[in-house]
């Protein structure tokens, strides 16, 4: 049923165990794992979990790459070889929960060709980073439901987004993260695969691959969804949890826009429209008003600096 795609980073090596072990938890849903290997060929340290998934009957691949390539170009090769009828992509420090399984099952029974799991900070994670860490991974991953539920319906678990315009298609892109993914793999085809052109690669930030991804999806129809039971558990690394990385992230934002500008002719007056919309929404708390302008207000001077035609 579903193919696993992970793509294996060295500096990530003490997680991937515990990742690879919480697949075959998932087992009949999980029947197949692509890992693609990057900057070097020695997962010895794996064998023994490799040997579990067998005794599972999944099947696993190994893909050996250069750490140069992007993200995207990674997955990319992950899908091309899967052989199953959804494919999984999921981060290298995830673990997935003991239902994942049981409760994706259900949820693609139901149709949704492209659904995005929750992620969440394990409990006893918690307890090693400080409060304030723990507040910049929950503004940099959740805040933004109160915006895209204006564009979305919520059933049980699953909130389905139903965006309009090419501001919808802005907002419904924000807490949705590639970390814990699935699509369905003739699905992918036709949206052409990830963008080569993003996605994380080494001494980059730049990422939005998945959002370019759900924007094609809206364009040609296609549900996006978000299931909040569908949870893989983020060991996040601990740098990251910090105001000098979230500026340092943020700074690529605009890049990424005006990318998204140009490949989707998304209209940089929609960007100030977008603005005038959150400043007057009394949902929206001043920490969330001011994430979200600066984003928005960077990606519109971005565009003056680079000359586009506004």
């Amino acid at each position: 049923m579903i193919t696993a795609v992970i793509i294996l980073s060295p500096q990530r090596k003490d997680f991937h165990k515990f990742l690879v072990r919480s697949i075959g938890w998932q087992y009949p849903i999980i029947r197949e794992l692509i890992l693609v290997v990057l900057d070097t060929r020695d997962i010895s340290y794996l064998e023994d979990v490799f040997s579990t998934l067998k005794n599972k009957a999944i099947r696993i691949r190994i893909i050996y790459e250069s750490k140069e390539k992007t993200l995207a170009y990674c997955r990319n090769i992950g899908a091309k070889n899967a052989l199953e009828k959804y494919i999984a992509f999921l981060d290298d420090d995830v673990i997935l929960d003991k239902e994942w399984g049981r409760n994706l099952a259900s949820i693609l029974k139901n149709g949704f060709k492209i659904v995005f799991g929750a992620l969440e900070l394990p409990q006893l994670y918690k307890k090693f980073i400080n409060e304030r860490r723990k507040l910049i991974y929950t503004f940099a991953s959740l805040f933004n439901k109160k915006i895209i539920c204006k564009r979305s319906k919520k059933i049980s678990k699953i909130v389905i987004f139903k965006p309009l315009t090419d501001i919808d298609y802005l907002l419904c892109t924000r807490g949705l993260w590639g970390a814990n993914l699935i699509i369905e793999k003739e699905t992918l085809k036709k949206l052409g695969y990830f963008d080569e052109q993003l996605g994380y690669r080494k001494r980059a930030l730049i990422g939005g691959e998945d959002s370019d991804i759900i924007i094609k999806a809206y364009k040609k129809g296609i549900n996006v969804c978000f299931a909040e039971n569908v949870i893989a558990y983020h060991f996040v690394d601990t740098s990251k949890l910090t105001l000098k990385y979230a500026i340092k992230k943020y700074s690529t934002i605009p890049y990424i826009s005006s990318y998204y500008n140009i490949r989707h002719r998304i209209s940089i007056f929609n960007y100030l429209f977008l603005i005038f919309m959150i400043i007057k929404d009394d949902r929206l708390s001043l920490i969330e008003k001011i994430d979200f302008i600066a984003i928005v207000g960077g990606s519109i001077l971005y565009f003056i600096a680079r000359g586009l035609k506004i």
